[in-house]
């Protein structure tokens, strides 16, 4: 094992700082930066084409717009509609304007009948037809007397989706006559698609697709697919990745998408972050081999040195150092020896004044049993013997258990159930002396009756309860509850006392962290001071206070089923 800060460490972080670390640094960045220039360059190309299509196209329908108002009142068609035949400078000028916009567009006049009087084709679109339930652009006009109108529709014959603007023709504020454009949606996209790599789709308001450059993202309905439709910016969809631009055109009668498909370049980029981790890892990997090398043919004794220490470190104190080749590590090695000669003869002499240490502060601890308690039941005893014969024998009774509980000094742990015995005694002397003004309550799991505990920390925490939470009137009730939780046996003593001030409950808290009691709280800092020293510092007690409510008094101690005490 390498120690930081080693001489063998020193080497190989050498070159990990000057050689491998500014590679790895400088290929994770380069990767990094043609990452982040590609998507950068992804979303502005991308934004960049939807506006220019999204401009193009608000301009060509503004246009055709303002063009069909103004041949609703061009005198020609006005005469053509009512004379019911074509001129020849109609036909001019109409095939003028949809020959100028390069797009591909059919146009028909119609009579206040439907019937057609001008077109470019033969063909009769769908919202032409005469059936009741056409619901087209010319009933429409008709019905809502609206000047202009914008609809999607289908060419018949080759099922082409078509954008038709219509207005209706008027004379003195009535309809004569009817004029329709329809503009062949792919002829549109098409004149103003610039790059076909893209994913372009025009749909209307309601979601339907009217034209696409590819069919990837249309259901069988004919629609956007959601993932397109609900969505902007980089999206992953089926494994696959997206960048979408989705821009309302014209009045939110239409809706454009640019879509990049990202999958190769999303591959291209694996392999190469694939490669590059492989080439970094392979370089690690030598240069790591040869500083190793270098370093271990340098630090040969070092190494011993650091084995013994470690050796020493985990308890082994029968590892001894044999260096002869260096004049600096044999004095290490020597030191080292008469150190380790040193340190065994100090912990054989410490262990024996650690134990009898321990042993005597345990006993210390154990032995301060208050004996106000003692002087108080032998006075209530005295006045019972005239008053309640019966409770006085029952109170005696309890009080011996009690003593000879608490004199027996050839143990310091207990099982459960035994420190309860003697818990339920001392509890029953106090139910005596204060009848209905005490109560209390045990919840006890069986199944931890046989778990050892330290004997007699029940009653010092009690007797707290009692002479510091029985204040006024109220009536003072116990709760004992003992549980196992995380394999630690959790014992929690509450009352519903008078509870402890802020002030107090910091003092006290102090005094149990720092393990030192300068205070008269000597009932639950000898509690505290005995588990940790029969079971470390992680263990001991904790409480919590609320004034005018009352205190819980929270004790954690090792899960231990064994039989075998402690003997002191």
């Amino acid at each position: 094992m390498q120690y930081k800060n080693s001489f063998k460490y020193d080497i190989k972080r050498t070159f990990m700082l000057y050689t491998i670390l500014p590679i790895v640094i400088l290929a994770f960045l380069s990767y990094l930066i043609s990452v982040f220039i590609f998507i950068n360059n992804t979303s502005s190309y991308n934004l960049k084409q939807n506006r220019y299509l999204s401009k193009s196209l608000n301009e060509f329908f503004k246009n055709y717009e303002n063009k069909i108002y103004s041949f609703s009142n061009n005198p020609l068609i006005i005469n053509d509609i009512k004379n019911k035949k074509p001129n020849v400078e109609t036909y001019q000028m109409l095939y003028r304007y949809i020959n100028s916009t390069g797009v591909k567009t059919y146009f028909f006049i119609f009579d206040e009948n439907k019937n057609i009087i001008i077109s470019n084709t033969n063909k009769v679109p769908l919202y032409a037809e005469r059936n009741k339930y056409n619901l087209g652009i010319l009933s429409r006009l008709e019905n809502y007397k609206e000047n202009q109108l914008i609809e999607c529709n289908i060419d018949s014959t080759n099922l082409q989706n078509i954008i038709t603007f219509g207005t209706a023709i008027k004379e003195n504020n009535k309809i004569i006559g009817y004029l329709t454009f329809d503009i062949y949606a792919d002829s549109l996209i098409k004149h103003y698609t610039l790059d076909y790599s893209l994913i372009t789709v025009l749909t209307d308001k309601y979601g339907n697709v009217l034209f696409t450059t590819n069919t990837l993202p249309i259901n069988k309905q004919g629609k956007l697919e959601n993932y397109i439709k609900d969505s902007t910016g980089f999206i992953k969809h089926s494994k696959c990745y997206y960048f979408i631009t989705q821009t309302y055109i014209y009045n939110n009668l239409f809706n454009i998408y640019t879509v990049n498909s990202l999958a190769n370049m999303i591959t291209v980029f694996k392999i190469i972050g694939v490669l590059l981790i492989i080439f970094i890892l392979i370089l690690i990997a030598f240069l790591m081999y040869s500083s190793s090398k270098v370093s271990k043919n340098k630090t040969k004794d070092l190494d011993m040195i650091l084995k013994a220490l470690e050796n020493v470190q985990n308890g082994n104190l029968d590892t001894r150092l044999n260096i002869k080749t260096n004049i600096e590590f044999k004095t290490i090695s020597d030191a080292y020896n008469k150190m380790l000669d040193d340190i065994k003869n100090l912990i054989e002499l410490n262990k024996e004044e650690a134990k009898h240490s321990i042993i005597s502060e345990i006993k210390q601890l154990e032995s301060q049993f208050n004996p106000h308690f003692l002087f108080n039941t032998l006075e209530v005893i005295k006045y019972m013997i005239k008053i309640n014969p019966q409770d006085a024998t029952k109170m005696i009774l309890n009080l011996s258990k009690i003593l000879r509980y608490s004199i027996d000094n050839s143990y310091s742990e207990v099982n459960v159930i035994d420190e309860l015995n003697y818990t339920t005694s001392y509890l029953d002397i106090i139910k005596t002396r204060f009848k209905e003004k005490f109560d209390y309550d045990l919840k006890i799991d069986k199944s931890l009756n046989n778990c050892l505990i330290p004997k007699l920390i029940f009653q010092p925490i009690i007797e707290n309860c009692v002479e510091h939470g029985n204040k006024g009137d109220n009536n003072l009730h116990i709760e004992i509850s003992i549980k196992n939780k995380e394999n630690n046996l959790i014992i929690k003593i509450k009352d519903n006392g008078v509870g402890i001030s802020n002030k107090k409950l910091e003092e006290i808290n102090e005094i149990l962290k720092n393990n030192q009691n300068n205070s008269n709280h000597l009932g639950i800092y000898n509690v505290h001071r005995r588990i940790q020293l029969l079971y470390g510092n992680e263990y001991g007690v904790k409480i919590n206070s609320m004034e005018y409510v009352g205190t819980e008094v929270e004790i954690t101690l090792p899960l231990i089923y064994k039989k075998e005490c402690l003997y002191v």
